[in-house]
């Protein structure tokens, strides 16, 4: 099959139950010539978000001149929200001591309809409002090409960003294997042949019990409690050190 677009360039990557069922035909398809499939392709996107990170934002509206607004009210204010803050990670189960704050005022120029949000120091005092108006600047030039240094900034709302980190988890390491997958073979089936349009005799392997570097030649099935794998005929896969399945075309002989 010829390729073009640089597709030799670039691997598919198949999470999802069923994906791995598909990823080697249309990678096949498209000219891709490599497919990698995560060791939980089926509970990939579940375990990505149980590993992130809690967040919660906490807004409230009070306008007014930034220049000329008391630096005694926003401190007021950002205090409020951080106290609703740990009061949700309290009833979320969490310390309080693992809850981070971010502090950000929603600015704009007198007269804009949109905002952009300007990052504030642990502590807001009058002195600190010249640094947010120049960074306010700063942001917008860097947004929309244009500031207005010489222009008053106006406050439209202001933002507490909360963040818990959770646990991580961390799979075993695969154990070393020796290049084949005899251990790992549990059957054979018929598998239908797209390509060739008919039923065609395929291995069928366990996943569980392949091994770093065991390799496995298609046509063949590789099951697993949450996904199962299709290793189409003149492609080869091989197990990695990190638990993936890489799945490539064989070169033509």
């Amino acid at each position: 099959m010829r390729t073009c677009c640089g597709r030799r360039k670039f691997a598919l990557i198949a999470f999802g139950g069923a994906v791995p069922l598909h990823a080697a035909t249309v990678a096949r398809a498209v000219g891709i010539r490599r497919v990698l499939v995560p060791a939980h392709p089926g509970l990939n996107c579940a375990m990505g978000m149980l590993q992130t990170s809690v967040r919660h934002s906490y807004l409230k509206s009070e306008m007014g001149n930034l220049m000329r607004f008391p630096a005694m009210r926003i401190e007021e204010i950002f205090e409020e929200l951080a106290e609703r803050a740990f009061a949700e990670a309290r009833e979320e189960g969490f310390a309080r001591e693992g809850v981070g704050l971010s502090r950000l005022i929603d600015l704009r120029y007198l007269h804009q309809g949109y905002t952009l949000p300007v990052r504030c120091p642990a502590r807001v005092n009058e002195a600190e409002k010249p640094r947010i108006k120049a960074a306010f600047d700063a942001l917008h030039q860097s947004v929309y090409g244009q500031s207005a240094p010489a222009e008053d900034a106006e406050i439209v709302t202001f933002r507490v960003q909360s963040e818990i980190e959770v646990p991580r988890l961390v799979l075993p390491d695969p154990a070393q294997g020796d290049g084949t997958a005899t251990s790992a073979k549990v059957g054979r089936r018929n598998l239908y042949d797209l390509e060739h349009n008919r039923y065609a005799p395929a291995d069928v392997y366990d996943r569980h019990r392949l091994r770093v570097g065991d390799a496995i030649d298609g046509p063949a099935l590789v099951q697993q409690f949450d996904s199962t794998i299709v290793i189409l005929p003149g492609q080869s896969a091989r197990a990695r050190a990190n638990g993936t399945l890489e799945i490539e075309e064989r070169e033509a002989a």
